[in-house]
């Protein structure tokens, strides 16, 4: 069924295209005969034999140009450069004004009309029938090519962002498939100890894990996702975590209600929050505070993890792959409409994100 959608809409565009092409060679020599007509009316010289002369020119017109259109396409001149196509157009343009000239005044007005006697010509009148004929093709030839290299220009356009949706596409499929190992192995580390400590304790984490897993997995596969259900996942985890750390762990939010429907993307902000659980509080020996804050500031969403610790920016661990993750993903879908930054202030590192604010009604597949 999709093969055959598409093939219809390629039928239907390639038949818009000739209808378009033939309206436009009808219309264009059609205005030409017309306006000579008028001239030829206006003087007093219409009868049946000009009738005759303007519908063999009409027709011989356009029979000529469109078989000058398939020479374009048939030697493939579209694909040429300027300074190569120039040479080509002008030749024509002279082969156009030679046969139009022995066309209408030796085989229409000398042989059939006998109205013209060819021998009677002047050298610069016989030059200015070529050379009106001549910029007749030149003209013809400007509208056609304009037409078609802007045309071509523009598919080729198209081409160009369809394939640069597909590779960002691509690049944030794979983003995101590095997110669910990463953060199933910083879970079950987080049940690891309880195992031998509290095995009733560790089978309801597991469950626990299980059931946090199965929603990672279902927004995982989602491009945007409304804050609230990123908070969810978000609060299991750290509940998890708290098994481990007990009292070590201390949690805070800070979300302002209006910012619960806006549109983040999946697992984003939760890696952040690994990342402040395994790089700063599991490394202290009293622990610390991790605190979650969401505020709406003009037309963008301020995302903040705080936790206790300090960040080493020249030091090199897999805290990269979260942190570079999420520069990447932000710039892959906002461009520069957002930003993330990570930093040390009174003694907590402090990341940062802001993003466009978005909610459902607006489009999941916001580009830059």
């Amino acid at each position: 069924m999709v093969y055959r959608s598409k093939s219809l809409t390629f039928i239907r565009r390639m038949d818009n295209k000739k209808l378009f092409y033939w309206s436009a060679q009808v219309s264009g020599w059609g205005l030409l005969i017309f306006l000579a007509g008028i001239i030829n009316y206006t003087s007093g010289t219409f009868d049946f034999g000009l009738v005759f002369y303007l519908l063999s020119i009409f027709t011989f017109g356009i029979l000529l140009t469109h078989f000058y259109r398939y020479l374009i396409i048939r030697l493939d001149w579209l694909r040429l450069s300027i300074l190569k196509l120039l040479p080509r157009a002008v030749i024509v343009a002279i082969i156009f004004g030679v046969v139009f000239f022995f066309f209408e005044t030796i085989l229409i007005r000398e042989i059939i009309l006998g109205t013209t006697n060819i021998s009677l010509l002047s050298v610069w009148n016989s030059f200015n029938i070529f050379l009106n004929w001549a910029g007749i093709c030149t003209l013809w030839s400007l509208f056609y090519f304009a037409f078609t290299l802007s045309e071509n220009y523009r598919k080729e356009e198209i081409k160009n962002l369809k394939f640069e949706a597909s590779k960002t596409e691509i690049e944030l499929n794979n983003l995101k498939s590095q997110l669910n190992p990463h953060f199933m192995f910083n879970s079950m580390n987080s049940i690891r100890a309880l195992v031998d400590e509290n095995p009733k304790q560790a089978k309801n984490s597991i469950t626990q894990l299980s059931n946090l897993l199965r929603n990672t997995l279902l927004i995982g596969r989602k491009k945007f996702i409304p804050l609230e259900e990123e908070m969810n996942v978000i609060k299991d985890y750290l509940q998890l975590e708290g098994i481990r750390y007990e009292e070590r762990l201390n949690v805070a939010y800070n979300i302002e209600p209006e910012a619960l429907q806006c549109q983040i993307p999946p697992l984003m902000l939760q890696t952040i929050v690994e990342n402040g659980i395994k790089h700063g509080i599991s490394k202290l020996t009293k622990g610390g505070t991790l605190r979650v804050v969401a505020k709406l500031q003009d037309d963008h969403l301020n995302l903040r993890v705080e936790n206790s610790g300090v960040y080493d920016a020249t030091a090199t661990s897999d805290t990269s792959i979260g942190l570079n993750n999420t520069r990447k993903r932000l710039a892959l879908i906002f461009g520069n409409d957002a930003s993330f930054s990570i930093y040390n202030e009174n003694n907590m590192v402090i990341a940062n994100i802001i993003l466009p604010k978005q909610y459902d009604n607006e489009s999941n597949s916001r580009r830059r």
